[in-house]
Parts: C-alpha cells; structure tokens; sequence
C-alpha cells in the first residue's frame, strides 16, 4: 500500500496494542498508529465513565473516584498478563473474566492469580507457569506512565460493561455491544480522537 502512487488518497489507523512495548513502531507511508493502545483508551476518562454508568446507567457507585483507580488498576493487571502471553509466545486463549472479578464497595477487586492459573491451565501450558509468572514480574516493574498506554480496549469495554451489572445499573445496558455503542454517540464529545480521526 505504501508504493501506491499519489493519485490514491488513503490513510490507515491501527491499534498500537501491544506493539509500543517491544520495539520501535514501524514507520509505512499512510500508516498512522493509535495515540494510545486503541481507539476506544480515549473515552477513558472520569467524564465519560461518569455519563455511561452514572448518568445513563444508573449504576449505584458512590465514590467514582474509588471506582476508577481500582478499574485502572485491574486494566493494568489484565494487560500485563497479555504483554506476559507475548513475550512467552505462549498464544494463549483466554477463559471468560467474569468470575475472577467481584465488587467490594465501590472498588473492583481482581483474582488475578487464579485467572491466570486458568488461562494457562485451559490452555495445557500449567508447566509453564514459572516462566509465565517471571514474566508477568517483570513487566510490572517495567510498565509505568500514562496508563492508556497500557490498557487493551476490549478490556475496558468488558469491564464497563461488568460494571453496568454489578453495580445495579440498567441491564439493558450491561452487555459490551450496548457499551460499545454509547461510545460511538459520544465520539463527537471527544476533541482528542476527532484529532486522531482527522
């Protein structure tokens, strides 16, 4: 695509994911990688998870504040896990998250390690958990700054989408479709990703 002459006009995005961790991304003519690991890391914000579970949701959170660092802090646990996966070359198939996450108050508590043993376990990689947990120990040393640039965007969806459910928001609302599409009637509110859309 990048040898294509200039009478074609044509831009694409990608997701930087994982990428920006192990290396230096690729620079390809009309290429352009996400601002942070994916599109959807922009409505990571107070304002907005404030309109789609408070306001629209009517979830039954009582301190946001409380709530958004432990769904940060659970993000960056998942993450380290699939940055852990990668760098194993494990290719691992995750097992469904939902019954490793519970509610205390308003902070999401993750069972981090007994997921772990189950996505290795259904995978037949539990003889590789030493060299799986040493990764994971070293990427939490290693991942720090902004954290959507370390938060996978399905992830964010899924647990926003958890959360529509366990904190009593309406169930109609509670699946990651119906999340999904509240943040495309928000698109318009978010100036930094009209900038990157542009």
């Amino acid at each position: 695509l990048a040898a294509l002459g200039n009478q074609v006009q044509f831009q694409c995005l990608v997701d930087k994911d994982l990428d920006h961790w192990f290396g230096p991304l690729q620079t390809v003519g009309r290429l352009r990688w996400s601002m942070y690991c994916s599109m959807e890391l922009h409505f990571l914000t107070p304002e907005i998870v404030r309109d789609i579970l408070l306001t629209t949701g009517r979830a039954k959170i009582k301190n946001l504040g409380d709530f958004l660092g432990s769904l940060v802090a659970v993000l960056r646990e998942l993450y380290i896990l699939r940055l852990a996966d990668r760098q194993t070359s494990l290719a691992l198939r995750w097992v469904a998250l939902r019954r490793y996450l519970s509610r205390d108050g308003d902070y999401i508590r993750f069972a981090r390690d007994a997921y772990a043993i189950a996505v290795l376990t259904s995978n037949q990689c539990a003889a590789r958990r030493p060299d799986f947990d040493n990764a994971c120990g070293v990427w939490t040393r290693i991942v720090a700054g902004d954290f959507r640039d370390h938060v996978r965007g399905h992830d964010f969806v899924a647990l926003l989408a958890w959360a529509m459910q366990v904190f009593d928001g309406h169930r109609e609302f509670a699946t990651e479709q119906a999340i999904e599409r509240l943040l495309v009637l928000l698109a318009r509110n978010v100036p930094t990703l009209m900038l990157e859309l542009q």
